[in-house]
């Protein structure tokens, strides 16, 4: 059997109230009850599921905007950038 892993974790004094609330109820261990929620919070938990419309949507949103967009001459840019820097030093 693999030896247990110690987990420290902050708790507000309200959730720790309730869960020593729900322990003493069921009468169990505050450790015990916590193990428990534990593994059945783990056990129902689900992969987040992909919505391929949705994303097919976003894709061909993102596709339209992109196609409304002017070209853009980046070596142009950096260009010009360089040529005005160059009058601002000159004078």
């Amino acid at each position: 059997m693999a030896k247990p892993k110690l987990l420290t974790v902050e708790l507000s004094d309200k959730d720790y109230n309730r869960l020593a609330s729900q322990a003493e109820k069921l009468s169990l261990p505050l450790d015990v009850l916590v193990q428990r929620l534990l593994h059945v919070s783990l056990d129902n938990m689900t992969e987040p599921a992909l919505d391929k419309q949705k994303a097919k949507a976003a894709l061909v949103g993102l596709r339209k905007i992109s196609n409304n967009l002017s070209p853009v001459d980046a070596v142009a840019i950096a260009r010009q950038s360089r040529e005005d820097l160059e009058q601002r030093s000159i004078l």
